[in-house]
């Protein structure tokens, strides 16, 4: 109401200026005002974000706003102390442009809240950067869903988990990733994570050989026997591409071999006796899959068939 009085006072000046009087008086009068005006932002915003309060924060904006409208007092002044048409109903247009917007986004900010609307797109963004940056088997985050109570937040996310996860790896995971969530704001009092572990559409396996034949090479029992690896693909319940690379590190090469297979994209990998740092490496540090390899298996086509069943 007051940015609609403003502008059509504002605009009867530019066709009947008026002249000011008590200049100094006006001058001082708008310094001590701009002054305050800044002392109280500064007070309201904190006071705001103490306590979460909307109505505050409101406020500070409101301040904020009074701290332009001094200048544009002062322009008002000047012109009409060096009789510069049209320049005070200017300022006053400047002015009611000003109270009008802080009064539009106030009133919208209040009306989100009553209707239960999520408007903070930097705290959403914040709190999906936290989830994919601390998340170790994290794949996606989607669905971030939030609601203000008072003074308070709560919210949601979908999370899509790794396929190979362990139940202990998802218990530690979740937790770490709540934890880091309230870090974000003190007055995110809750924040679920709800569960999503999709079904992989291609698994890449990689099998331990002696030689090198395809689907035919005969598997590795130990580490020190492992001459090659064989890449397998796995789409749904058919063996697709698969290609074969040599091994060309010692036994004991464990970040080498773990680099190795990383550096194929690999998600399963074949056990053969492979030490508990190998393992501990691939499977807790690396994430990868560890299937077991059976006495009964001889070559790479039957251990993958046995897997895709197993699957």
């Amino acid at each position: 109401y007051l940015g609609f009085v403003i502008f059509f006072e504002s605009l009867g000046r530019f066709n009947e200026p008026e002249p000011s009087q008590n200049q100094a008086l006006g001058i001082i009068t708008v310094v001590i005002s701009a002054v305050a005006s800044y002392q109280m932002t500064r007070m309201f915003k904190a006071a705001g974000k103490k306590i979460n309060s909307l109505s505050l924060m409101n406020s500070s904006k409101d301040t904020t706003i009074d701290i332009f409208v001094q200048f544009a007092v002062l322009l008002g002044i000047g012109g009409s102390a060096f009789r510069i048409p049209y320049l005070e109903g200017s300022a006053g247009m400047i002015i009611s442009f000003m109270t009008l917007k802080v009064g539009f986004d106030a009133a919208k900010e209040a009306l989100f809240f009553l209707l239960d609307y999520f408007d903070d797109g930097d705290l959403i963004k914040k709190i999906h950067e936290t989830i994919m940056k601390k998340g170790s088997i994290i794949e996606n985050v989607h669905h971030i869903k939030m609601r203000r109570a008072g003074t308070f937040l709560f919210g949601e996310a979908i999370v899509e988990l790794s396929p190979y996860s362990d139940a202990k790896d998802i218990r530690v995971e979740l937790r770490k990733l709540k934890d880091e969530i309230a870090k974000i704001n003190p007055y995110l009092k809750n924040f679920s994570l709800l569960v999503s572990i999709p079904h992989p559409r291609d698994i890449k396996i990689a099998v331990p050989v002696k030689e090198e034949k395809g689907l035919n090479s005969a598997l590795a029992d130990t580490i020190g026997d492992t001459k090659a690896y064989v890449f397998v693909t796995v789409r749904g319940d058919k063996i697709g591409d698969h290609y074969s690379k040599t091994l060309n590190l010692r036994p004991d090469d464990y970040s080498g071999i773990a680099d190795f297979l990383k550096k194929e994209k690999v998600e399963i990998v074949v056990n053969n006796q492979m030490s508990s740092l190998l393992y501990y490496h691939l499977r807790h540090l690396e994430r990868f899959e560890i299937y077991p390899n059976f006495e009964n298996l001889h070559d790479v086509e039957s251990t993958i068939k046995l897997l895709m069943i197993d699957m």
